[in-house]
């Protein structure tokens, strides 16, 4: 899994128990986070502006990276590997136009490591109408069952609500994204902990134009193409004259704000009845301890659970092995009342080596 933050590539070599198509149990085996060479990561951020034929070339590229990596990963883990599945790297998602587009050539990796790899886990979704995300519900509901809310807090923050007969997912707002392009204002990849966010303050004309981008008062099914968020917020930041403390600050709190006002809606909105709510959180932001506070803060009524470091590191990785899964099995892998498409649906393409 590679993610829009641009932190690395996550691999994880996950072991299923299956019997009638079931999964009787799972474990993670072996996990790896792998940082992008600079050279690579600089093209990835540019992506979105590159030539036909350069994109190709990075896709290509990308994909022979890829393909190493899970050679080697897989001879340092020293277990017998069936399938890949690979998500590759977002370059844009356009959901209300019907496409996206994920680079890592999946035949070249392949070719890298002669084992069948299982990629283009969006493309039928989108088809029938639907998001073509979250795909992180599928996860949820079979590996991490038994809590009312889910949140992963990547580049962009998305929520998952589990109900008795449906599940309903949506992204919220931009995450590390925002926060990391602030970091560097400092010349550091991330805000450890959120140290320098908790040095600032609130700057209310910040928030408030902040608060303007119409995709926050959208109804769900809905998401964020990264491309977007950048046109609309990063300039934002960019032209605000505060210091890059209350920036961050600032940015922290939106987050915050975003989360209880999208899970107090959703949960009115369906009308849930629950004695008690917990909030199962992941992805990189999960370790921003100032982050997590003020998310308290925004959301006193409900426990925030917060589970092993291979759990929040690795969700989404381990979500990419079961999309995989089922798509040997031939079991739907997007949820159609997640994404709003017309019906369950089967997603990605098999390379076979």
């Amino acid at each position: 899994m590679s993610g829009s933050s641009l932190d690395g590539l996550d691999l994880a070599l996950v072991a299923f128990d299956v019997a009638n198509k079931e999964i009787k149990s799972w474990e993670l085996l072996f996990a790896k986070e792998l940082v992008f060479p600079s050279e690579l990561k600089d093209r990835l951020s540019k992506a979105i502006t590159l030539s036909s034929q350069k994109l190709a070339q990075l896709d290509h590229d990308l994909g022979v990276w890829m393909g190493a990596s899970s050679a080697n990963f897989i001879k340092d883990s020293n277990i017998e590997v069936d399938y890949i599945a690979s998500h590759g790297h977002t370059v844009f998602h356009f959901a209300d136009h019907g496409f996206t587009k994920q680079i890592g050539a999946a035949a070249t990796m392949v070719s890298k490591t002669g084992i069948p790899v299982i990629s283009d886990f969006r493309s039928s979704d989108m088809a029938h109408g639907g998001q073509g995300a979250p795909l992180a519900p599928v996860v949820e509901h079979y590996l991490y069952p038994g809590y009312e809310f889910y949140l992963n807090l990547g580049g962009i923050a998305n929520i998952s609500l589990h109900l008795e007969n449906k599940i309903i997912a949506f992204d919220v707002c931009p995450a590390n994204q925002i926060l990391n392009k602030l970091a560097g204002e400092k010349n550091i990849a991330f805000d450890k902990g959120g140290c320098l966010a908790a040095k600032g303050k609130v700057d209310h004309d910040l928030m408030n134009l902040l608060n303007k981008d119409p995709f926050l008062k959208m109804d769900y099914p809905k998401s964020l193409d990264n491309n977007s968020l950048q046109e609309i917020y990063f300039p934002i930041l960019e032209n605000s004259k505060i210091s890059t403390e209350d920036k961050l600050c600032t940015a922290v709190q939106f987050i915050a704000n975003c989360l209880a006002d999208a899970i107090s809606k959703s949960f009115t909105k369906e009308n849930a009845n629950f004695e008690e709510i917990k909030l199962y959180i992941t992805g990189g932001g999960a370790f921003n301890k100032f982050l997590i506070e003020k998310i308290h803060l925004a959301l006193p009524n409900i426990e925030l659970v917060l589970p092993s470091e291979d759990d929040i590191n690795f969700k989404e990785a381990i979500l990419m092995s079961l999309l995989g899964l089922l798509r040997i099995l031939n079991k739907p892998n997007s949820f159609a009342s997640v994404t709003g498409a017309m019906k369950d649906t089967v997603n990605g393409a098999i390379y076979k080596s």
